[in-house]
């Protein structure tokens, strides 16, 4: 596990539990196979964001924390899980190199397969 990411959603599904605080977040775990030897794509430049008067930043851009604060989209079939194509392109772009290829074994909505599509 490289990393593990809190995706914030602003707008989160209602939940009736009375119980219990709704959840309003999911987790995205940046994983590398164990036997790659620690090489694996990896393009952090590609995906970074604007500084708000950091140290470390570049031009204006800093390296992209581990909390993304993306709502979730309306989506008209019957999948109820759908992952917000900002999200996918994150992930997409940091972790695969042009013309790569990207795997999806679940592909719910298949909201992966068409943000990997070539452009």
């Amino acid at each position: 596990l490289r990393n593990d990411i809190i995706w914030s959603k602003g707008n989160p599904m209602p939940e009736s539990a009375k119980d219990r605080f709704t959840r309003s977040h999911e987790y995205v775990f940046l994983f590398s196979h164990p036997e790659s030897g620690g090489k694996y794509y990896f393009d952090a430049h590609s995906v970074r964001e604007p500084s708000r008067a950091d140290y470390f930043q570049e031009d204006g851009y800093r390296n992209r924390r581990t909390v993304w604060d993306i709502n979730t989209k309306p989506f008209g079939g019957a999948h109820f899980a759908v992952w917000p194509t900002e999200l996918v392109e994150l992930m997409v772009v940091a972790g695969s190199p042009v013309d790569g290829t990207v795997l999806d074994p679940f592909s719910g909505s298949a909201t992966t397969g068409a943000v990997a599509q070539p452009m």
